[in-house]
Order: structure tokens, then C-alpha cells, then sequence
């Protein structure tokens, strides 16, 4: 089971995470999000990292030649897509790197990932007005109904006080956290990135390559 610490906006935050065995960290470029980032911070945050932890990149409905663009720059190793991308979009990107597709939990949810027919889903909690990230807690047991996508990522308010019942619950081949390791939008707290490491610990078999 691997972890991915999403949001950095902070080297040291980013450099903290890769230090307590966070398999990946996520960096989003996406204008609306309170963690959004400017290529002069992605850089100095992937500048800090050790080569064996993944920088994730999330974007929603953005531009191909922005992606494809941003991947270069930054040496990003996934990207993660938040909005209405198709399988017919990732085709058109033409990238080397995987690709995490990011949906909403709901009764579509099983055809979305028959439609998709990609290896790796992120499932999470949605509002109307927030694509992901809200930070609320949801009924992890309500995931047993879906098929199984080939690499499960479960995401939506976990916290060291709960990401425990959400893994047992599912086994699911990562976690994805944000707000659940925060002060505020966007600033790592130390102790709860710890405490988080933590939890997840007994479920863990040592650090491998992400998304593998």
C-alpha cells in the first residue's frame, strides 16, 4: 500500500513527506485550488525531492499542450486529471508517463471505469461545487460495491485517525491525503504528516516505485 501526500506548495513540506516514506507527492495546477502552484514553486519543490518519490502533477480540463508542456519542465512521473477528460483525451496527449483519473464516487461510478479503461482510479469525494479535495469524510464500505479498477487510490478526508479503517476497509493500493496533513489549504503540519505515516505503517511492505 503507498502513500501520496497531495498540495505541496512548500519544498520543505515536500522534502518532509519524501523523508517520513511518502511514495509520491501531488502538485496542483489548477487556478481555483487554494494549493495551486506557479512553476517558479513547482520547481524549487521538485528540485528538493530524492529521485525515488513521484511527482504527480493534477490538472482539470487543461489545455494538452499545457500538460505535455508542464511534464517537461517540471519532470513530473504521473499526472493526475480531475475533470472531464475521456480515454480519448489521454490519447491525444501522446505522454509517456501513467495517468491517474480522478472520479466521484455515485452510482456512475462503474461505468466511468469500464469507459475509462485505464490502470489507475482515484476515488473521492465530490460536491457540486468541488471536484475533489473537499477534505470530508465518506462512506469508504460503499466502495466495495464498484469493480475494481487495476490500481485503487481512495481519497476523501482521511486523517491518521481514520485512514486505518479506510485501508482495511478496501485494501486499496494507495491513499491520497491533502487537508488531512494540514494547518491550512496548501501549509504541511509536521506531526500530523507523522502521525499519518503512522497509522498507515502496518500496512505497508517497504517503498517501490509509485502507481506499481
Amino acid at each position: 500500500m503507498q502513500i501520496k501526500m497531495c498540495g505541496m506548495t512548500r519544498p520543505q513540506d515536500a522534502l518532509m513527506a519524501a523523508n517520513l516514506g511518502a511514495d509520491a507527492i501531488g502538485l496542483v495546477f489548477v487556478k481555483e485550488s487554494p494549493r495551486c502552484v506557479n512553476v517558479s514553486q513547482a520547481r524549487d519543490i521538485v528540485d528538493s525531492l530524492p529521485e525515488n518519490v513521484a511527482r504527480v502533477g493534477v490538472f482539470v480540463n487543461e489545455a494538452p499542450d499545457t500538460v505535455r508542456q508542464t511534464i517537461d519542465e517540471m519532470g513530473l512521473t504521473a499526472v493526475q486529471l480531475h475533470g472531464d477528460e475521456d480515454a480519448a483525451y489521454v490519447a491525444g496527449l501522446g505522454i509517456s508517463v501513467p495517468v491517474i483519473k480522478a472520479m466521484a464516487f455515485g452510482p456512475q461510478l462503474n461505468g466511468m471505469i469500464e469507459q475509462w479503461g485505464h490502470k489507475a482510479i482515484l476515488v473521492d469525494h465530490a460536491t457540486t461545487t468541488h471536484r475533489g479535495g473537499t477534505g470530508f469524510p465518506w462512506d469508504w464500505s460503499e466502495l466495495k460495491t464498484i469493480q475494481r479498477p487495476p490500481y485503487l487510490i481512495v481519497a476523501g478526508g482521511l486523517r491518521a485517525d481514520n485512514v486505518a479503517g479506510a485501508i482495511r476497509t478496501l485494501a486499496p493500493d494507495a491513499v491520497d491525503v491533502a487537508s488531512g496533513i494540514e494547518s491550512r489549504p496548501g501549509i504541511k503540519d509536521g506531526e500530523k504528516m507523522r502521525a499519518f505515516v503512522k497509522a498507515c505503517a502496518p500496512f505497508r511492505k517497504g517503498r517501490r516505485p509509485f502507481l506499481t
